[in-house]
């Protein structure tokens, strides 16, 4: 804390949104996760089809679709979209916006360091800095910041008014226009991008993969079948 203040100091604030961003990271790769298994299973699920009488209701698979969609789209919203004592990365990026100030090139190249102190690698990691957040002065532009916010709300508008009328609430005006499963996907890449860009400024460089790898006999429960036919 800075003396007689009660307020954070620089490296308390930094460190409290490196905190963050591990929050924020659970988050984001369990949205992945979910897509994940959601494809292989809906594609198993399709290719079925042929197998079974014609006439045979979707139900399984429309109900499944409808688990899917809401959930994902509500996660979204979680994560991207939230009040000033939630932890989001909306809420991240406007902290970086409004203090700048604390991220420098030389508080990157100090936890850059930490993870590789080979001379080459910090040069590549301060050309990264220069090339991609510099304001010009050796600190993090703000615009830089606020661009790619904008962007990300830009990107995610139609699935969290979709989150936000639909499935959060019920909107007496009727449902706005449904996103497509395409939009979804762009909406939960975006995501990622953004998150996966500002972990690299906040911890010198490490970039984390947001979609964990399933394990191989993630299948095997459905190696016989669930249900008896009659």
């Amino acid at each position: 804390m800075t003396a007689g203040s009660g307020n954070p100091s620089d490296d308390e604030l930094f460190e409290s949104w490196v905190g963050d961003l591990m929050t924020i990271q659970t988050q984001v790769v369990e949205v992945h996760h979910h897509r994940e298994l959601w494809t292989e299973t809906v594609a198993a699920i399709r290719g079925q089809i042929a197998n079974v009488p014609t006439g045979t209701p979707a139900t399984w698979l429309n109900h499944y679709v409808r688990l899917y969609v809401d959930g994902q789209m509500m996660a979204l919203r979680r994560v991207v979209r939230g009040g000033p004592t939630e932890t989001t990365l909306g809420r991240l990026l406007v902290q970086l916006e409004q203090r700048p100030d604390i991220v420098s090139k030389d508080r990157f190249l100090e936890h850059a360091r930490r993870l590789n102190s080979d001379p080459a690698a910090l040069d590549g990691g301060r050309r990264q800095f220069e090339s991609d957040w510099d304001d010009g002065t050796g600190h993090l532009d703000k615009r830089v910041v606020g661009k790619d916010r904008n962007d990300l709300f830009r990107q995610l508008k139609k699935v969290i008014d979709w989150a936000d009328q639909t499935i959060a609430h019920i909107d007496f005006n009727g449902p706005p226009a449904a996103p497509t499963f395409v939009e979804l996907d762009q909406a939960i890449d975006a995501t990622g991008h953004v998150f996966q860009r500002y972990a690299q400024l906040l911890t010198g460089g490490i970039w984390y993969e947001v979609t964990p790898i399933a394990p191989a006999n993630r299948t095997a429960l459905f190696a016989k079948p669930l249900f008896v036919i009659p």
